[in-house]
């Protein structure tokens, strides 16, 4: 994590949906020297985007999810706004975030 100049990494391995592995490494907050824990919320940033990516396209590929499909057909967020969010909106980066918050994808 060092040579990377990382200060935080959480990792998580699941076997059929179900998480058999979850640990945290490093500080979530490295000037204030907080310590990095399995619950704290952390931005993928471009790190994620290809694996992202690779992950939503098979399931785009095995028909599970749709490009075209508002997201919240697959997920509860209790938001008229985001009806307007597609999958492939967020693989194009091409969304306006409809509730006043900056996300880096």
């Amino acid at each position: 994590m060092h040579a990377a100049e990382v200060t935080g990494l959480c990792i998580s391995v699941f076997n059929n949906n179900v998480p058999v592995f979850t640990k945290a490494f490093g500080l979530a907050n490295a000037p204030k020297n907080e310590p990095l824990k399995t619950t704290s919320i952390l931005s993928a940033a471009s790190f994620s985007k290809a694996e992202f990516a690779y992950i939503v396209m098979k399931l785009v590929e095995e028909k599970v999810i749709d490009l075209d499909t508002p997201l919240v057909s697959y997920i509860y967020i209790n938001k008229d706004s985001f009806y307007k969010i597609k999958m492939l909106c967020i693989l194009l980066q091409t969304f306006k975030n409809p509730i006043g918050e900056h996300y880096h994808l």
